[in-house]
């Protein structure tokens, strides 16, 4: 009814004044109609005078009744247009803004376990029919993945906002919603996707950057002396053994000196690079600085410590650096300390300066030498 009458108000007839002059037309011939016959009445039959005013009476009023109801019905059309122009405004803003932030949408029946996906979000999550609605008994990953959400989503309360980022087949996706409740007191959970899978490699990436020495690829000292603490920490409540050595490449400033700088990163890679590979994935390396290197050695005291090295400097030794036609062998001076020789067991300074102080004493005895105690003992 009320497209008809938004029809005929828009311009069916030529004067395009709406349904007023129509009306008014309509009242015109009633109303000579109705005279017509009162006239005819009176002339013909003796009609009192008063009944002929009550007509006239009854008639204005229904005219002004019919005229105040076309008012109205007006009114009430031109807000329904209004209404309707601005759902439409506020759809199309909203649809920009979603494809501008391509982001998806999805709508969660939280009594029936009904799901609506758009577009998007059937696209970030694989479902190959499309837009529509999905049952959350389905099979499909989508479906499990709303289901293992469902339990904070039902026993939250409402207005409870949902963040979470989680990994769907090889995309890393966003999710965040909202609990809302939903007439006769039903809840409802709305929200958004979002695909931050380069985003999560980025972060992934600045947080490797974070922790590793640039040229070598090893832990840089800032994260390695994080994992450290820790690491004291647990070998003391497990009474377990845990060494730390210090490692200084020899004679490196003659290196740069004599063959450049370039040469010289090629052998501070080359020698993290092969000390990494000889120790245990879960032993921790690391640039101490400049041309020093650190080792924390889980779960081996410092005699076995030794032993590692030993078998490294060998391996460096039958491995030289080369460049261009330049050959270089390295050689290292190194030393160890252990937990057994702290009185604070959880002193993770004390270890790393009782582990300097035998390096320098390793180079002052002619380096190529590994310092495991205070007596003066050592490998070369």
């Amino acid at each position: 009814m009320v497209r008809v009458l938004r029809r005929i108000d828009q311009g069916w007839h030529p004067s395009r004044w709406g349904l007023a002059p129509w009306l008014g037309l309509l009242l015109a011939l009633l109303s000579g109609t109705c005279f017509a016959g009162l006239d005819y009445l009176y002339q013909t039959s003796e009609v009192p005078v008063p009944l002929v005013g009550i007509g006239i009476l009854i008639l204005v009023i229904a005219v002004h009744l019919v005229m105040r109801l076309n008012h109205r019905l007006r009114a009430e059309i031109r807000n329904r247009w209004r209404a309707e122009d601005e759902l439409s405004d506020s759809q199309q803003r909203l649809a920009l803004a979603l494809w501008g932030a391509d982001l998806g949408c999805w709508d969660w029946n939280l009594d029936n376990d009904e799901l609506y996906l758009d577009r998007r979000s059937a696209e970030l999550l694989g479902v190959e029919a499309g837009e529509g609605v999905l049952s959350l008994q389905d099979r499909h990953p989508a479906c499990e993945l709303f289901r293992s959400l469902r339990g904070r989503m039902q026993g939250s309360s409402p207005g409870y906002n949902l963040e979470q980022v989680m990994r769907v087949g090889d995309r890393w996706l966003q999710f965040a919603g909202k609990r809302l409740p939903h007439g006769n007191a039903a809840f409802r959970a709305l929200g958004t996707l979002m695909d931050v899978t380069q985003t999560h490699a980025y972060q992934e990436k600045l947080e490797q950057l974070s922790i590793t020495d640039p040229l070598t690829g090893v832990f840089n000292r800032r994260h390695f002396f994080d994992r450290m603490a820790p690491a004291c920490a647990q070998a003391r409540r497990d009474n377990a053994p845990l060494s730390f050595a210090m490692l200084d490449i020899d004679h490196f400033k003659a290196v740069n000196d004599d063959h450049g700088h370039l040469f010289g990163d090629e052998v501070l890679s080359h020698f993290a690079a092969l000390l990494k590979r000889h120790c245990r994935p879960y032993d921790l390396v690391a640039r101490y600085g400049g041309e020093e290197f650190a080792v924390l050695f889980i779960g081996i005291d410092r005699v076995q410590a030794q032993t590692v090295l030993s078998r490294y400097r060998e391996a460096l030794i039958a491995s030289p650096v080369r460049r261009g036609k330049a050959t270089l062998t390295c050689y290292f001076s190194a030393g160890i300390a252990d937990l057994c020789e702290l009185e604070e067991l959880n002193d993770c300074a004390k270890l790393v300066e009782i582990a300097d102080s035998r390096l320098y004493r390793a180079k002052a005895a002619g380096r190529d030498r590994i310092f495991v105690d205070s007596e003066g003992s050592a490998s070369s």
